[in-house]
């Protein structure tokens, strides 16, 4: 769904593929110092944080406003936040150390592979929302989706900070 939701930012194919790839980068270095133990932050607090990107992201497509100079700047950002998630997720499931490092490649080349994937389909989506005059309806859709997905996940985290 974010990256449903950063196509709703950005104009034109070569910006929509710098943009995912620059998600995927920027969370590949903070994966890779996190589960390397070089950076360490609190899990529910990273996915509190994250859940707030994802928030922000939705009320950026509420303007309906797209960016065609630097998009990719908001996604290596909103990366960087996201690979201290996903490093959780990745440890959890016990990859050894002697495969760390191969681990670590295929997992961000296998998130890179998929969301370059769902390039087609959501963009297709949109470009016929739009060429059909539902852009706005779908990009208010969109914006409530995910603004609401992230604000329960707000709301959960934090309950599980305090709690």
């Amino acid at each position: 769904m974010f990256i449903l939701g950063l196509l709703f930012l950005v104009s034109g194919l070569f910006n929509a593929i710098k943009t995912i790839t620059a998600f995927t980068l920027a969370h590949s270095i903070t994966l890779g110092l996190s589960v390397f133990e070089l950076v360490s932050l609190p899990q529910a607090s990273v996915e509190a944080i994250i859940a707030l990107t994802i928030i922000y992201l939705a009320i950026e497509i509420s303007t309906q406003k797209r960016y065609s100079a630097t998009p990719w700047l908001i996604a290596f950002g909103f990366g960087l936040l996201h690979g201290l998630g996903f490093a959780n997720a990745l440890t959890g499931i016990g990859i050894g150390n002697e495969q760390l490092f191969l681990s670590l490649l295929f997992f961000n080349l296998g998130i890179e592979a998929g969301q370059l994937l769902l390039l087609p389909i959501f963009g297709s989506l949109i470009w016929v929302a739009d060429r059909y005059n539902y852009y706005n309806q779908a990009a208010t859709l969109t914006s409530l989706i995910l603004g609401g997905m992230g604000f329960f996940w707000l709301i959960d985290r934090t309950i599980s900070i305090l709690g």
